[in-house]
């Protein structure tokens, strides 16, 4: 296999070309529900202590205000995220980050099974199957009903818990086409959309992938859909 070629790659996230990134500090760990509530007043998230989520399984975790916000929308985040002195990261910066350094599918390794004790993802397979039967995808699938609190499993090299899982992360761009690529035009009426980086809780491995990429508008909001901020050293 070449460095950083990823056989499951979709078409926009090729082709591999470089990009150059500013000096900048990602968070270690994805934004708490604690720190959320002190910057904005209010927890938005559906895992949240005192709330079930709609798990209803003795699997479901107990959740506290050191698992992730989640339920934010990238307009919520630009609202935010300034009031403490921070920003949503660019999605480059974001996977220069979460790759730390490998080339590798995963940060962890080439292999699936790799991601064990690195990333809370659903079981192989979770999301076709789930579709298949008529349903989201629900603890039968995979380890939890629900997100972990940040840092519970191991950091990558750069030292980021939760870059290949447990919730998926807003970025700041606007999303587009890698270059090279014939650049596909947004469908009529459609607003801006936005990258959204990293795993999730409730994804199987492929979204886990350092290559990955979804989006979706700046509205949007998921219980599986958090944010890791970002620090300029430098004024941009």
């Amino acid at each position: 296999r070449l460095p950083g070629h990823d056989p499951r790659a979709r078409p926009d996230e090729g082709p591999p070309h470089t990009v150059s990134v500013r000096a900048v500090l990602l968070s270690k760990y994805e934004l708490t529900q604690a720190q959320w509530v002190r910057a904005a007043g209010s927890n938005p998230s559906v895992f949240a202590p005192g709330r079930l989520g709609g798990a209803d399984s003795p699997a479901a975790p107990r959740p506290s205000l050191l698992h992730p916000v989640e339920s934010v929308s990238w307009d919520d985040c630009v609202r935010v995220l300034p009031r403490i002195g921070l920003r949503l990261p660019l999605e480059a910066e974001w996977e220069y980050a979460a790759r730390a350094g490998t080339t590798s599918v995963w940060w962890t390794g080439d292999d699936a099974r790799s991601l064990e004790g690195a990333a809370i993802v659903a079981g192989p397979g979770a999301v076709a199957e789930a579709a298949g039967a008529g349903r989201e995808p629900r603890v039968e699938d995979g380890k939890l009903a629900g997100h972990a609190p940040v840092g519970s499993l191991a950091a990558n090299p750069f030292g980021l818990h939760d870059v290949a899982g447990n919730v998926i992360e807003w970025c700041a761009d606007a999303f587009y086409d890698y270059p090279g690529r014939p650049r596909v035009p947004p469908e009529p009426g459609a607003g801006q959309r936005h990258p959204r980086r990293g795993g999730g809780w409730f994804l199987d491995e492929s979204f886990a992938r350092s290559a990955c990429r979804h989006h979706g508008p700046a509205s949007f909001q998921s219980q599986s859909l958090g944010v890791r901020p970002a620090l300029d050293l430098v004024e941009p």
